[in-house]
């Protein structure tokens, strides 16, 4: 579903009712006619959610940055079903009326802008760490790879956004954690990216934040890695690279998928096989759907979302 949003609306406020705690920053810059200009600032940093508010007097732009799950749980292992999502934003309406002094506009009209972040996770008992591993063989074309906490998060990173794979034990430490393996896209230009995956020219909280919306970047992203078929079935990768291929490149690229497996990318590298088929053939594989990751235990089930009529914000079970 969704967990961190970033959203902005345009409103007058006083500075005499935002109190105590909003820090002015002053910029300065040149205007359009050579003079100096000094441009305030205001901002609130906060360690329970909103976690931040931006408030530009000149413009009236206030912005909010916060995780939607933490609105309403006070954290964020609870993924959020469809219906939550009003509340969650009905709430976040009321907190930033108390911190800023006065009524504002319900959020579900606010305009999002910025980080946007798509989340779902599974529970996969202890298979967390051979799901890791085997993401972390992926690859993504103008994306680099990173993987960090002992290997307990995978990285894949690019100007625009951040996929993530991680324990969400590992990093939460909660009970309910235990045993949930956490997918997240981190989109860091979310109006921009979002036109590529919702048929609207309405960029509204309310008609953005859908489990419709949600789903389909998250599918993109899961097809991307391959994580739709992420085991180690030589006769079920066979047989879709046959169905898409053909006999002969199928051949060939099963015998590329084994070598990887045997050697690994850099392994083959250091044998001297050609970077440019390495990469072809990569590509030609995930086209068929498939990822040549492989699990410290073998078989592993695909990593799959619920449809929009089945979910109501649990973790995805995966059938072993």
């Amino acid at each position: 579903m969704w967990d961190t949003v970033r959203l902005v609306t345009n409103i007058e406020l006083s500075r005499a009712k935002l109190g105590r705690d909003w820090r002015e920053s002053i910029t300065r810059k040149v205007d359009a006619d050579g003079q100096l200009v000094e441009l305030s600032t205001l901002i609130l940093n906060r360690r329970e959610p909103p976690s931040q508010l931006i408030y530009s007097p000149l413009s009236g732009a206030l912005k909010v940055e916060t995780s939607l799950p933490k609105m309403l749980y006070g954290e964020n292992v609870s993924l959020l079903a469809p219906d939550d999502v009003p509340r969650a934003l009905d709430e976040l309406s009321n907190r930033i009326s108390d911190l800023v002094g006065t009524p504002i506009p319900h959020c579900g009209t606010w305009e999002m802008r910025g980080r946007l972040d798509a989340v779902f996770a599974w529970q996969v008992g202890k298979k967390v760490d051979d799901y890791l591993h085997a993401l972390a063989q992926m690859s993504l074309p103008r994306h680099r790879a990173e993987f960090i906490d002992h290997a307990k998060t995978v990285y894949f990173k690019s100007a625009r956004r951040w996929l993530r794979s991680y324990d969400k034990y590992a990093e939460s430490k909660l009970p309910q954690a235990k045993g949930v393996l956490r997918f997240e896209v981190e989109m860091r230009q979310g109006k921009t990216e979002m036109r590529r995956y919702a048929n609207t020219q309405d960029f509204r909280a309310r008609e953005i934040l859908t489990w419709k919306n949600a789903r389909a970047i998250l599918a993109h992203w899961l097809g991307q890695l391959g994580a739709g078929l992420m085991i180690r079935d030589d006769a079920r990768l066979f047989g879709l690279l046959l169905e898409q291929f053909g006999n002969t490149r199928a051949i060939r690229l099963l015998g590329y998928a084994n070598a990887t497996r045997l050697f690994g990318r850099d392994g083959l590298l250091a044998r001297r096989f050609n970077r440019g088929y390495l990469w072809r053939y990569a590509r030609e594989i995930r086209a068929a759907g498939a990822a040549l990751a492989v699990s410290q235990s073998g078989l592993l089930p695909a990593l799959l979302l619920p449809s929009e009529s089945d979910y109501n914000g649990e973790h995805g079970r995966i059938r072993m």
